[in-house]
C-alpha cells in the first residue's frame, strides 16, 4: 500500500478561516452518516466540530449538518445514504467502513469523505491512496496495519498469557483481513487463538461465556463499529468476567478496558475538517490523497489492571501516552 503524508502533517496545513455565509447567504449544508449512534460518535463529532470552527465554520450559523445515525442497525445505511444524496448536500461525511460503502453506492455524484476506515483500497472505496479517483477520499485509521503491534503490546502486558480470544464481527467488510493478520502474527508471539463471532450485541454474552469456558487468558477486539457502539457494555462485561483486554479506541479504555493502541482520532478528524473545507471551496475528491495517521496512542487503565490483578510492567507504563489512574 503506497504511503503518503500523514494525518498530522495534513492537519497542520490549516487554511485561513473561511468567510462563507455572509449577511443574507444560505448556510452550507453537508451530510454525515454513521453506523452507530450519536452518543457513540460524540468524541469524534466534538473533534470534527472543533477543527471546523478553527477553519471558520460554525454549525447553525454558516454550516448545517444533516445527521443520519443507524444506531447499530447497519442494514439501514443504504437508505440513510440515499436520503442524504436526495437532500442535495454539498458533500457526505461517512464514518466507519459500512457507512462509507453505503455512501459510495448512493446515486449521484455527491462527494464523499470517509473517516475511520481501515483499508479503503482493499474494499474498493478508492483505487489508490495517492490518487483516489471518483467521488471519494478521506482518512484511514490503518486498522489493518495495527494487529501485530497490538498483539505485541498485549504480550508485554501479559507475558504468561497463551490463550487469546478474538472478538470479531464476520459481517464487517474488513474483519476477514484483520483475522488473517492476527493469525499470521500469533505463532511468533506464542498465542493460541480462538475467534468468537459477534454479529450483533445479543451474541456478546455467549461469546464471552465461551472465552471464559476455554479459558482465555486475554481478549483482543477486532476493529469494527458494532462493539464501539456498545463499548461501555463490553468493558463492564469483560471486567465482570476478569478478562484482560486489548481494545481499539482510547475511549473504550477510559470506559474500563485494560489497554488500547490506535491512531489518535482527534488528529484524523482535524485532517478530515481540512478536506471538508477544501471540497466546499471547490476541490474534487479525486484530487485529494487519502490521509493516513502518523501518530498512535497507547492507553492503559491502571484501575482496571488492579481489579484484574494484572501487574503493569514499568517499561510499558512509561511508554503509554495516557495512563488512567
Amino acid at each position: 500500500m503506497k504511503r503518503r503524508a500523514g494525518v498530522a502533517g495534513m492537519a497542520a496545513c490549516t487554511l485561513l478561516p473561511t468567510t462563507w455565509a455572509q449577511q443574507g447567504e444560505e448556510p452550507l449544508r453537508i451530510g454525515l452518516i454513521s453506523p452507530t449512534s450519536a452518543a457513540a460518535n460524540q468524541p469524534r463529532l466534538e473533534a470534527l466540530k472543533a477543527a471546523l470552527s478553527e477553519l471558520g465554520y460554525a454549525e447553525g450559523r454558516n454550516l448545517v449538518i444533516d445527521y443520519r445515525f443507524a444506531d447499530g442497525r447497519f442494514e439501514r445505511l443504504p437508505e440513510l445514504a440515499r436520503e442524504l444524496a436526495a437532500q442535495r448536500v454539498r458533500l457526505i461525511v461517512a464514518i466507519n467502513t459500512p457507512a462509507a460503502l453505503a455512501a459510495a453506492a448512493a446515486p449521484g455524484q455527491t462527494p464523499v469523505l470517509f473517516a475511520s476506515v481501515g483499508d479503503p483500497v482493499a474494499i474498493g472505496l478508492v483505487r489508490d491512496l495517492s490518487r483516489p479517483g471518483g467521488k471519494l477520499s478521506g482518512t484511514t485509521n490503518m486498522a489493518r496495519d495495527l494487529s501485530q503491534k497490538r498483539m505485541q503490546l498485549l504480550r508485554e502486558m501479559l507475558p504468561a498469557a497463551r490463550r487469546l480470544a478474538v472478538l470479531t464481527n464476520p459481517g464487517d467488510p474488513i474483519a476477514a483481513s484483520q483475522e488473517a493478520d492476527v493469525r499470521a502474527a500469533a505463532p511468533a508471539l506464542g498465542f493460541e487463538l480462538r475467534f468468537l463471532p459477534v454479529r450483533d450485541v445479543a451474541a456478546l454474552p455467549d461469546a464471552l461465556r465461551r472465552a471464559v469456558d476455554w479459558p482465555a487468558d486475554a481478549v483482543l477486539r477486532i476493529a469494527e463499529p458494532l462493539l464501539t457502539q456498545h463499548r461501555v457494555l463490553l468493558a463492564d462485561a469483560l471486567l465482570q468476567r476478569r478478562l484482560p483486554s486489548m481494545m481499539v479506541t482510547a475511549q473504550e479504555v477510559r470506559d474500563g478496558g485494560l489497554m488500547s493502541y490506535f491512531a489518535i482520532e482527534a488528529e484524523e478528524y482535524r485532517a478530515l475538517a481540512v478536506y471538508i473545507d477544501r471540497l466546499l471551496k471547490g476541490a474534487s475528491p479525486a484530487e485529494l490523497p487519502v490521509q493516513q495517521p502518523t501518530r498512535f496512542a497507547l492507553v492503559i487503565n491502571l484501575r482496571t489492571a488492579r481489579q484484574l490483578g494484572v501487574a503493569v510492567p514499568t517499561a510499558l507504563r512509561l511508554r503509554a501516552d495516557e495512563v488512567i489512574e
